[in-house]
């Protein structure tokens, strides 16, 4: 028994040594506990002294209870949850919030798109054209209950294909519990810029 001990505590210097550059805390309190006072043999086996005594230290990795971890804190249990902050994207120039085109819309007709339950296909009309636009907001609205609203549309995105279904435009709406269009609050003539 005692040579399994000797061989362990060698083993355990020798590592102490090998995780000083990385962990030097750990290593140290190692060294410490087991007596390692000069690094002239830290490359040769058996150099500590036989019958050395270890001193007692406090655990080097103390365990973790899981099951301690696992029960939620009284304080964090009493606190109302509050609505997570979102970051806020990066500042954008007034020059590239410029290049947007907002246009007034009427939404002339609405249509679920099959295998997409998020997804509705809206015609618009902007006046001078009448475009085809994928919204994600079957969840929150019925397409009934859509046709006649006017909306605001960025008129100059680059088209996009979203389930087989092309559209050319983006309509705006506000998200947070549920999804709100941006309307307007008094009719305006179809294709007028929003500023």
């Amino acid at each position: 028994m005692g040579t399994i001990l000797y061989n362990s505590l060698e083993a355990l210097r020798l590592i102490s040594v090998l995780i000083s550059p990385f962990i030097p805390e750990t290593a140290e309190k190692i060294q410490k506990q087991i007596g390692l006072a000069d690094f002239d043999t830290v490359a040769e086996w058996g150099c500590l002294p036989a019958g050395l005594t270890v001193s007692k230290g406090e655990p080097i990795f103390p365990r973790i209870d899981t099951k301690e971890q696992k029960q939620p804190q009284p304080e964090a249990a009493a606190k109302p949850k509050q609505q997570k902050k979102k970051k806020t994207t990066d500042l954008v120039s007034f020059a590239d919030f410029q290049k947007l085109d907002l246009r007034v819309a009427l939404i002339l007709a609405v249509e679920p798109i099959e295998g997409a339950d998020r997804l509705l296909k809206l015609q618009v009309d902007l006046g001078t054209e009448k475009r085809q636009v994928v919204a994600g907001i079957a969840e929150h609205y019925k397409p009934e209950a859509l046709v006649g609203k006017q909306v605001i549309v960025v008129a100059n995105l680059e088209p996009a294909t979203i389930r087989n279904v092309e559209s050319h435009g983006m309509i705006l709406a506000g998200s947070g519990d549920s999804v709100v269009l941006a309307t307007l609050e008094t009719e305006m003539p179809l294709g007028t810029q929003v500023r």
